[in-house]
């Protein structure tokens, strides 16, 4: 009797951790579980599905939790819809649909079909993969460039093959979620890793007297994804004169953006010299697919011997390389399309009473389920606008991001702007979370008299 009672609490413990997603077993209290299912006349097939596979049950339990917190996703097919105009894409450009990129990239598919289907190291590295790398390195005017699958693989490269026990990384907190998990994967290999308040340079200083680490990298984002707001990058530049840190800094949203050449935001601040990490994608202004790293060749030659994101992955095909070469080449030849995209951003900021700093124009709600019916009301009006939630937002700052291209027209911004008002949304009104509202004397240039701005 005493062991039966053992067995008992036994079974009532092992049910207890299952709560707690540690364990399951399809013994004690699951199997009582199943016992009163089928009592009730449930199918052995629905006691199975719910109760003897673990993985069934928790995918059940946290597709409910979801559910009730309002954060079911689902992928919806857009493309293609003349009825629908569209604001949520990162084709800040409009060179995926330039004619000239998409008659390289079907010149170079006929001609050479998807290209070696390898690794680079292995067989998948070719003449168009040199000269983009090349093309890339002037841009940035780096001395080596390194080609990634896709910019999350090329952050996630840099910080697990740097982060060791002898380094500290410091992120900022509105870091984009490549970031984020390149930092979980440094932290693994034994880095340290601070998060600094969202642009807080003042933090991150005393933050880094305070570090014991030899090696300390700085990383952040020239255009902030979700808040469209620039990094302190002036600032930056100055601490690291104080404690020569290496500074890298993810120029995805900024890429033939900002900048004379277009090099990105370092570039529009004055402090490409201070950056020792170009991080960079192919698959926003590029209009095209992939991911980059452009820095110097002792860094370069480190990451080609330890970045696995590079090591084991196909090569980029040959026809999204030949477009990304026609689309840099279109971007930089004059400053057309650069002017284009910041006068409509300049448009929307008047239209809508708030100087947004950037093509990323967030409109804060707040609730989810409200933003959520916003973005739906918006698209049955012939806008597409994504909705951001947690978590990719903080909790009680859901927000429409509406992103602006240079491919909008006029009346499409401003379609955009009635279509917003008429949903009751007043961006001048709003409290922000966070301050979406600076504008910093360059990008105020820029939206006064853009075709003799440095954006």
């Amino acid at each position: 009797r005493s062991d039966a009672g053992g067995r008992r609490r036994k079974q009532r413990t092992t049910y207890r951790m299952c709560d707690d997603g540690m364990e399951r077993s399809s013994t004690g209290a699951n199997g009582r579980r199943m016992e009163a299912q089928e009592r009730r006349g449930r199918t052995e097939e629905e006691a199975t599905n719910d109760v003897s596979d673990p993985w069934r049950s928790w995918l059940d339990r946290r597709r409910k939790e979801d559910a009730r917190k309002g954060r079911l996703r689902s992928l919806a097919v857009l493309d293609g819809r003349m009825d629908v105009c569209e604001f949520g894409s990162n084709d800040a450009l409009g060179l995926s649909q330039h004619v000239e990129v998409k008659r390289e990239a079907s010149k170079t598919a006929w001609e050479r079909g998807m290209g070696p289907r390898g690794s680079a190291l292995v067989c998948g590295h070719t003449d168009l993969h040199v000269q983009l790398a090349q093309r890339l390195c002037r841009l940035t005017r780096d001395e080596r460039c390194l080609l990634f699958p896709t910019g999350y693989a090329a952050n996630l490269a840099v910080l697990s093959a740097l982060g060791d026990e002898g380094c500290h990384v410091f992120s900022d907190q509105l870091n984009h979620a490549s970031i984020v998990d390149a930092c979980r994967m440094a932290k693994r290999n034994g880095a340290h890793v601070s998060v600094y308040r969202h642009n807080d340079v003042q933090q991150l200083e005393r933050w880094m007297e305070r570090s014991e680490r030899p090696r300390k990298l700085v990383i952040t984002e020239g255009i902030f994804s979700m808040d469209g707001d620039f990094a302190e990058l002036k600032k930056l530049a100055a601490l690291k004169e104080k404690h020569k840190f290496w500074l890298a800094v993810d120029e995805a949203h900024a890429t033939l953006i900002c900048g004379k050449r277009g090099a990105g935001a370092t570039e529009a601040f004055g402090i490409e010299d201070a950056v020792d990490i170009h991080i960079g994608t192919l698959s926003k202004a590029i209009g095209c697919q992939g991911g980059f790293v452009t820095t110097h060749a002792q860094l370069y030659d480190f990451l080609v011997t330890h970045a696995r994101t590079h090591i084991y992955s196909t090569a980029l095909p040959a026809p999204i390389l030949s477009a990304a070469l026609m689309a840099i080449h279109i971007a930089t030849r004059d400053d057309v399309l650069r002017c284009k995209l910041w006068r409509n951003v300049r448009l929307f900021s008047e239209l809508m009473g708030c100087n947004f700093a950037s093509h990323i124009a967030p409109i804060l709600v707040g609730g989810e389920q409200e933003t959520l019916q916003m973005s739906e009301k918006l698209l049955k009006s012939g806008y597409h606008v994504t909705a951001i939630r947690p978590p990719t937002v903080p909790p009680g700052t859901s927000r429409l991001r509406v992103a602006i291209s240079a491919s909008h027209s006029e009346d499409q911004i401003k379609g955009i702007a009635t279509a917003l008002k008429q949903l009751g949304i007043d961006v001048g009104a709003s409290r922000f979370f966070f301050n979406y509202t600076r504008i910093f004397p360059e990008i105020e240039g820029a939206a006064a008299a853009p075709q003799a701005s440095k954006l």
